[in-house]
């Protein structure tokens, strides 16, 4: 005779074995509860309470692939470097610039 059990008497179920370290066979029979029982209420409450949340895009997304350069302006110069500029490099010129008060 099978037992009607509650989805929170489920979970409560699935919550014990998971504490108890047994396998599910080994847990269902100990608690004389079918393993095909277990299984199919387990996955029903996985998909009810799962927080995964399926997406489809809309709209592409367009990507720039062109990377705008570093642009400095001195007074009636301008100075343009790649992106890849170190920051080193930058700080060292930019210093450069200060000290000699081109700014």
């Amino acid at each position: 005779m099978s037992k009607h059990r509650s989805l929170e008497q489920w979970q409560d179920i699935i919550n014990l074995h998971q504490s108890s370290g047994l396998s599910v066979s080994d847990f269902c029979r100990d608690n004389n509860i079918s393993t095909t029982a277990f299984y199919a209420t387990k996955k029903k409450l996985t998909k009810e309470t799962s927080s995964f949340v399926k997406v489809s895009v809309t709209q592409p997304l367009k990507i720039n692939t062109e990377i705008a350069p570093i642009v400095l302006t001195v007074g009636l110069a301008k100075v343009c470097l790649p992106q890849s500029t170190s920051p080193m490099y930058l700080a060292q010129l930019l210093k450069g610039l200060h000290h000699e008060d081109v700014c």
